[in-house]
């Protein structure tokens, strides 16, 4: 069994650092490097020491889990619509979450941005900035309520 669903400390922990980084990038549009490093670090730890009996923290995962919150927001990072900062998060919190849990973080991530995106085209402000954190970490906080939500157990 693994101490995330045993212990919520550290699900708790990491969901309050994903809120805290969506703050930041709605009132000052950045993702500091020094809010990711110490997250990743601990996350790649965990992975290249095995983790805990019982739980999907292989290295293999994570890196899975990286990969596809690379796929998901680099594109928008090329065609110059989201920022380094977004995919770096994306990347970190999918380190955290291994392959399957990043999966749907990030398409719960792409419906809530898209949902901000609408309401912002709605209130008359087509061309304005959207912080992109505050969905990501949607994405993030419920795979770690829980998930996998869509793709099965």
């Amino acid at each position: 069994m693994c101490p995330l669903e045993v212990d919520p400390v550290l699900p708790v922990a990491l969901g309050i650092w994903a809120l805290v980084l969506a703050v930041d990038d709605i009132r000052h549009h950045r993702v500091l490097n020094v809010a990711l490093v110490p997250v990743a670090a601990f996350a790649l730890a965990a992975r290249v020491s095995g983790g805990w009996p019982g739980c999907d923290l292989s290295l293999w995962s994570g890196l899975a889990g990286a990969a596809i919150g690379l796929a998901f927001w680099l594109p928008g990072y090329l065609l110059k619509r989201s920022g380094a900062g977004d995919v770096k998060c994306a990347m970190v919190m999918g380190l955290v979450l291994g392959g399957t849990r990043a999966l749907e973080a990030n398409l719960i991530g792409f419906i809530a941005l898209g949902l901000l995106a609408l309401i912002a085209m709605l209130a008359g402000r087509r061309n304005s900035r959207i912080a992109a954190v505050p969905a990501l970490a949607t994405g993030f906080i419920a795979a770690l309520a829980g998930g996998p939500w869509l793709l099965g157990a």
